[in-house]
């Protein structure tokens, strides 16, 4: 028989908003609403209250809390407080494990974060079998805080704690190492039944924090951490430190005292630089993934060029059908035959075949027909006129009048397409731009301009302000190290000598100011191709430092030691002062935008947040002063904008632009 109350009161909504409560065969079954598994806090407020009544209702041996369907178990990624209003994630958990019934969480989605603290605090798991469980608070910078560092150990030993808690995967709960934490897996339909038969044959609560399997081998337990203090350092190298401490403390000092550890750990990442910057980035990235307002059909890309090759590998890859034209034959049929060599490279034979069964090579009419949207890959293809209706894009550099994409250079590497939107641009043809996007599984970035690009005018900028501390006596070695101990992803002046001296030796300076590239090639430093520029490269992948480029630069002037605290903020502050020109100008839509940028296609850390939001964090106006201290003919570049000073004025940094 089912019997079905009434709801909790005093949730401030409906009831049905958040559980369904009933009671079968002497289980109180407490049915997750959608909305209630973002886990926020008026859900986790019914959750307690339902667990109030259930152990009072006369008959109920057992509790159920029942998360049906695909919908995922988390935490809200929009909540500021992170879990922490009344009642905090953690009083729930507490709450759940210490019940005096038996508590059964059964889940047919994913849990990750604070779902999966939630489960672990439940007595039992049972599973959808394609479910799957993960900690990605890691990549926030944020250690577990509601006693996963405490449960987790205590279930399944270090490795495979630290494995969960550090990987920041979603793994499937069907594996065997999973086995300790998920009692049971149930087809999705059948998951409600299974669950309250399973709670028919329990005898009482069994918690965790009672556990000490994991406990059984000490030395593999210490040697797990040791090797995880002694791996490369994650992006969030704070947050791992502190969870391998909680981990460590586990089998230490008694549950309360690990999990009050582990509180106080949650509370200073959170409030802590690195975490503001991830989870500023997050919430960045996160606004730029909206859906699409249109399917894209076929795509064609015109032309065979290098970038024609790259674009269309990209697209295969994707699982997309591409129809690959050119007005020149011959060199379309070399650039297929170069495709070819790259995917066979790469693939099995059949997997091989797989993927270039879906490209058709032709002339440039008979593929542009039917597309639904022609992605432009040389010059000379965007420069012809194309039949009315056609929705085409420009990816080669030039002129954009209606529409334009910019990928990173492979288009195939990073995770961001910038949308430029120019001056003639339709809403249908920005409306396809974003659904190849959202099919590319990138990052749609719009941009108002006729042409240029944010990632384009930032890595000029910060070429120009390298070469203007080198003007002012720095040495470019010891910039590229500060640059990348900072955690930029390849240093400038290595950048060039891998890609050559010569793309970069037209860019302009300002007065007074040299292109240090433009000077290395008068002595025959063209980079890595001539085994010296910037570096030595006595063979093509280990460049070294030439100890001759010392003498020849002080021979053109004076040098001068430069801190690499003062370069790095010297460099942030230039890309920032450019962030503001871009947002004068209207290009960028916002500083959270350029920030997205710059992680990934400058090749900043995310934990620094990108570099609008560096600056705010090392502080507007000490970066401020370290640009107007630099003396350098080339003022008008590293002059603030005005903009800046309104900001320290305001007391602001620039994440609200």
């Amino acid at each position: 028989m089912t019997r079905r109350g009434r709801g909790p009161e005093g949730l401030g909504g409906q009831m049905e908003d958040w559980i369904g409560f009933a009671v079968e065969q002497g289980v109180a079954c407490l049915t997750l609403q959608p909305a209630a598994c973002a886990l926020s806090a008026p859900a986790r407020t019914a959750l307690m209250e339902a667990i109030d009544r259930a152990e009072e209702e006369d008959g109920v041996t057992a509790i159920l809390i029942l998360a049906p369907g695909d919908v995922a178990l988390r935490p809200d990624p929009d909540d500021p407080a992170l879990g922490q209003d009344e009642p905090a994630l953690r009083d729930l958990c507490d709450r759940i494990e210490f019940c005096e019934l038996p508590v059964v969480l059964a889940f047919g989605g994913d849990v990750l974060d604070g779902g999966a603290e939630f489960a672990l605090a439940a007595h039992h798991c049972l599973a959808a079998a394609g479910a799957r469980i993960g900690f990605g608070g890691i990549a926030l910078g944020l250690p577990p805080g509601a006693g996963a560092t405490q449960r987790l150990p205590r279930a399944l030993g270090a490795e495979i704690a630290l494995g969960l808690l550090l990987g920041g995967r979603l793994v499937p709960v069907a594996e065997p190492r999973l086995a300790p934490l998920i009692d049971g897996l149930a087809e999705m339909d059948s998951l409600r039944d299974s669950a309250i038969a399973f709670c028919g044959a329990l005898d009482g609560p069994r918690r965790l924090r009672d556990s000490r399997a994991g406990f059984d081998n000490m030395q593999a337990y210490q040697a797990a951490i040791q090797a995880r203090r002694t791996a490369p350092a994650l992006a969030a190298p704070e947050a791992a430190s502190r969870v391998l401490d909680l981990v460590e403390a586990a089998p230490l000092v008694p549950f309360e005292m690990g999990q009050a550890m582990e509180a106080e750990a949650f509370a200073e990442c959170a409030a802590g630089p690195e975490s503001r910057a991830l989870r500023h980035l997050d919430r960045a990235e996160r606004s730029l993934a909206v859906a699409p307002a249109a399917e894209v059909g076929p795509v064609a890309v015109l032309g065979g060029s290098a970038l024609g090759v790259q674009l269309v590998l990209m697209l295969l890859e994707a699982g997309m059908a591409v129809q690959w034209g050119a007005t020149d034959a011959d060199r379309l049929a070399r650039a297929q035959a170069a495709l070819a060599d790259l995917v066979r490279q790469r693939r099995s034979p059949e997997a091989a075949s797989d993927l270039l069964g879906r490209l058709t090579c032709g002339p440039r009419e008979d593929m542009i027909a039917g597309a639904g949207i022609v992605l432009l890959a040389t010059p000379g293809q965007a420069d012809q006129a194309l039949p009315e209706g056609i929705i085409a894009a420009r990816v080669a550099p030039g002129a954009v009048d209606r529409l334009g994409l910019r990928f990173p250079t492979p288009p195939r590497s990073g995770r961001i397409v910038e949308i430029l939107e120019g001056p003639e641009a339709t809403e249908a043809e920005i409306a396809a731009a974003h659904a190849l996007a959202a099919r590319l599984r990138r990052l749609a970035v719009p941009q108002r301009t006729g042409g240029g690009c944010v990632s384009a005018r930032l890595a000029a900028t910060l070429h120009r302000a390298v070469d203007g501390l080198v003007d002012a006596g720095a040495d470019p070695i010891e910039i590229d190290t500060a640059l990348t101990s900072f955690g930029l992803r390849q240093g400038p002046f290595l950048q060039r000598d891998i890609l050559g001296l010569a793309a970069f030796a037209e860019a302009p300076r300002g007065e007074g100011a040299r292109n240090w590239s433009s000077e290395l090639l008068q002595y025959g430093r063209h980079g890595r191709e001539s085994q010296r520029g910037f570096y030595l490269w006595p063979d093509s992948d280990r460049p070294t430092p030439d100890p001759a480029l010392r003498s020849l630069l002080d021979g053109m002037r004076p040098h001068q030691a430069m801190p690499a605290d003062r370069i790095v903020s010297l460099v942030l502050g230039a890309l920032a002062n450019e962030g503001l020109r871009l947002l004068e100008a209207g290009m960028a839509r916002s500083a959270a935008d350029i920030d997205v940028v710059s992680v990934h296609a400058l090749g900043l850390p995310r934990v620094s947040g990108g570099i609008m939001h560096a600056v705010g964090t090392r502080g507007l106006f000490a970066v401020e002063k370290a640009m107007e201290r630099l003396d350098h003919p080339d003022a008008e570049f590293w002059r603030p904008l005005p903009a800046w000073v309104d900001r320290i004025k305001n007391g602001q940094t620039f994440d609200g632009l």
